[in-house]
């Protein structure tokens, strides 16, 4: 291998010339040092603590009126039915979060919504129920409240 190939941007990332490249190299020997064994150690630690639960559901789901004939009507039943089964679950902690429509928009941050909102009207980022789910994952303890909703909004990830 040739040390001009090393000028090259995209071969920087994998390439072997020590010599002309070491960013390179000591960023992909630190992230897989970092994959290989600290994210399971502190997530082993954060499950030996407390054992939690976090499921994602939709907007309105334990309180849903989809009538039988709405093709949305089985995934909506499915829902409900896991909801309440863990609502009354007692030993375990958990969390219920209520995004509504899903898309694939970037994540700008959180809102909650207001009551009676239809669901036509309303969307959530896949990449914010992403962020959401590793705020409440990082946290010591989750909220008294059991389900959080929550649609896009302009209000940090980080503050629900």
């Amino acid at each position: 291998m040739g040390h001009s190939a090393c000028r090259v941007r995209r071969h920087r990332l994998v390439c072997r010339c020590r010599r002309w490249c070491p960013r390179a190299h000591l960023r992909r020997r630190r992230g897989r040092r970092t994959r290989g064994h600290r994210l399971p150690r502190t997530a082993a630690r954060r499950r030996e603590d407390s054992p939690r639960f976090i499921n994602v559901s939709y907007l309105g789901a334990t309180h849903h009126r989809v009538p039988e004939s709405d093709s949305f009507f089985p995934y909506a039943d499915a829902k409900k039915t896991v909801d309440d089964r863990l609502n009354s679950t007692e030993g375990l902690e958990y969390l219920i979060l209520g995004p509504s429509a899903l898309t694939l928009e970037p994540a700008v941050g959180y809102a909650i919504p207001t009551p009676g909102l239809p669901r036509e009207d309303s969307h959530t980022s896949r990449e914010l129920v992403a962020e959401i789910i590793t705020v409440f994952a990082d946290r010591r303890s989750l909220p008294r409240e059991r389900t959080v909703e929550f649609v896009d909004g302009y209000l940090p990830a980080g503050e629900i």
